[in-house]
């Protein structure tokens, strides 16, 4: 509990605040801790929709509900494929008593999956092992030694052959490091923009 921030005295309804947000952490013996949490819950809402501009967050995914076009919703469902991922409605509709699975199924153009934000991390570290990869093949194309023999024998079939192979390494370990970052875009622009 090292992160917490205690109370001097001890008195009083909160054992304390955290650190970083300054949310409350109430006594869970007295009658009114739950108003310290409702005020955390407005604070973190607040924090949210700061960071993040969702203008139409509608909370979990409900069952026979009315949805309107770029309503962002939670799906809250253990058995669901989608658990935890926020979605986009793209129509405007009204739910059914099925799950959501079953229903998106049903009616796939009525929503979007937005990314996973934990793709990004792992986009991310395969574009950065292609970047290594990348580094080292020019590296090995740019290597002083290299190029000064390759310049002095240029006439040399296997030297231009050599060249050539490492050069194409190159060429294509640049074509998967581009992609990474085509994807990592792709996963950075859903997060941050698509969910506006």
């Amino acid at each position: 509990m090292s992160d917490v921030i205690y109370n001097e005295t001890g008195i009083g309804d909160l054992k304390g605040k955290t650190p970083n947000y300054n949310f409350n952490i109430p006594y869970f013996d007295i009658a009114t801790w739950h108003d310290y949490i409702e005020e955390n819950f407005r604070s973190i809402d607040a924090l949210f929709h700061y960071i993040y501009e969702i203008k139409q967050y509608k909370g979990k995914w409900e069952n026979n509900t009315t949805y309107k076009e770029n309503d962002v919703l939670f799906i809250a469902d253990n058995n669901s494929e989608y658990d935890g991922r926020l979605i986009k409605v793209l129509l405007e509709h009204i739910t059914s008593d099925k799950p959501f699975d079953t229903f998106y199924l049903e009616n796939t153009s009525n929503y979007e999956i937005l990314a996973d934000p934990n793709y990004a991390y792992l986009y991310a570290k395969e574009a950065e092992d292609a970047r290594d990869e990348a580094v080292d093949a020019k590296n090995i194309l740019t290597n002083e030694l290299f190029t000064n023999y390759y310049t002095k024998n240029e006439t040399d079939t296997k030297d231009a052959v050599y060249y050539n192979m490492v050069k194409g390494d190159l060429d294509s370990v640049k074509l998967e490091f581009n992609a990474k970052i085509g994807q990592i875009d792709d996963v950075l622009d859903a997060i941050n923009g698509e969910i506006v």
